[in-house]
């Protein structure tokens, strides 16, 4: 399945979503295939297993392109997050064959981890900024 049907704001929406979650911790990628569903149901869209690879690699691979998130796995010991020695390509082409052959059926810790960058953290803070504002609510800094 190509993006093509899928309203961009959608993609948007999971990308911002997740740098939200990545500015306080790392991300399963568990956690980007329910903010997809989450997404979705949003806009009343069906979408089946390989349809929410398809828009979580959308996602993935812009927050690679734009710097926002870097793919990595994490340890039980020091460093912890430890990150992919792969080109933004190569991690995204990796992240989509392992996670279209788990089925759809992610477990925690599954495929990879995400860990934001700086550009991620600001962008999180904007993100944010922008939702608060929105609702007329003050910022939490």
């Amino acid at each position: 399945m190509t993006t093509a049907n899928v309203p961009e704001n959608l993609i948007n929406e999971c990308l911002d979503e997740v740098v939200v979650h990545g500015s306080d911790d790392w991300v399963m990628l568990t956690q980007l295939d329910a903010t997809v569903t989450g997404a979705a149901g949003r806009y009343e869209i069906a979408m089946s297993p390989d349809e929410r690879v398809s828009v979580g690699l959308e996602a993935v691979k812009r927050a690679f392109e734009q710097r926002l998130m870097v793919a990595g796995d994490v340890l039980e010991h020091e460093p912890g997050f430890v990150r992919w020695e792969l080109s933004r390509s190569a991690a995204v082409e990796r992240i989509g064959r392992e996670w279209r052959a788990a089925g759809g059926r992610l477990e925690m810790g599954d495929v990879c981890w995400l860990a934001n960058t700086p550009e991620g953290d600001t962008r999180a803070e904007r993100v944010r900024d922008e939702v608060n504002a929105r609702l007329g609510w003050p910022g939490c800094h």
